[in-house]
């Protein structure tokens, strides 16, 4: 089980092994930072980074961090969907309606989370709950049908 929460600059991913964090276009890893187009592995997660978004395997779950509000590559869209979860960039300098949208069509989700701290006003009607300090995420508890929006505190 993963549990996910915002900190100041991005967000912090642990379980009781490992932790990791996702800071603009960075993931930190322990000792080891990540920001160039590759695959890596380390303490059981398998990082494949790309030119738009991350795909994070770990936990059998499948994670896309998008951090770049261009259009995934055809290697991202071919590689990382469907996932489990998408988690959308603090440092994005905004996310609008269809690049979320486009997005959300490209990866098919079953989890989506957003940062309460990102700018996220076109696109608020889509979280229907108030924000929460974290979530724990599991295969699970990853919805089988439809798509569960979550506004992180």
């Amino acid at each position: 089980m993963l549990q996910v929460k915002t900190t100041e600059t991005g967000f912090e991913l642990k379980n009781s092994a490992s932790r990791l964090s996702l800071v603009g276009e960075k993931i930190v890893l322990g000792e080891m930072t990540i920001d160039q187009p590759g695959e890596y592995e380390s303490e059981g997660i398998e990082i494949v980074y790309g030119e738009q978004a991350v795909l994070i395997a770990w936990d059998m779950l499948q994670l896309v961090y998008v951090f770049d509000n261009n259009k995934p590559t055809s290697f991202e869209k071919a590689q990382f969907s469907p996932c489990d979860t998408i988690i959308f960039s603090q440092s994005l300098p905004s996310l609008s309606k269809s690049f979320f949208n486009e997005t959300l069509e490209q990866y098919d989700p079953s989890t989506v989370l957003v940062s309460a701290k990102a700018s996220i006003e076109e696109i608020n009607s889509s979280f229907k709950s108030e924000p929460v300090e974290s979530v724990k995420l599991s295969d699970q508890t990853i919805p089988e049908e439809g798509r569960e929006f979550i506004l992180l505190s």
